[in-house]
């Protein structure tokens, strides 16, 4: 969706693809990387983001809400969210501060700024 959006792709393409994301939305109201995982914020988040930033989507929405839903019952109370790591390390681990404060530090920093992004773009637009 955000490629599509910057590469100005039409109403018409785009809405085939918001369609098929919206589809795919699981039942708790997050989305998952792969259809054989569960919601987890990084999804989610950059979802919700990718329908809002292309217009595919509102944060008045149902989708956007039930999106949004799941990632405030899912925030831990540091206030980030906690995505387990798939990936093998390349680098030696160190402890960054950033909750939790283990080898799942890197997606859950990045699934925190999806999320956050994606909350962010909900709240009332203050400058009219």
């Amino acid at each position: 969706m955000l490629g599509m959006q910057w590469c100005s792709s039409s109403t018409d393409q785009k809405i085939k693809v918001a369609e098929k994301l919206i589809s795919v939305e699981n039942a708790d109201g997050g989305w998952s990387q792969l259809s054989t995982m569960k919601s987890d914020a990084y999804a989610t988040g950059q979802v919700l983001y990718a329908l809002y930033e292309s217009g595919m989507a509102k944060p008045e929405n149902a989708v956007y809400q039930k999106g949004l839903n799941y990632l405030l019952k899912t925030q831990d109370e540091e206030g980030a969210w906690v995505v387990a790591t798939r990936a093998y390390p390349i680098q030696p681990f160190f402890i960054s501060n950033f909750p939790p404060y283990d080898e799942n530090q890197f997606i859950s920093a990045t699934a925190t700024n999806w999320a956050t992004m994606a909350l962010l773009n909900a709240l009332p637009d203050k400058t009219k």
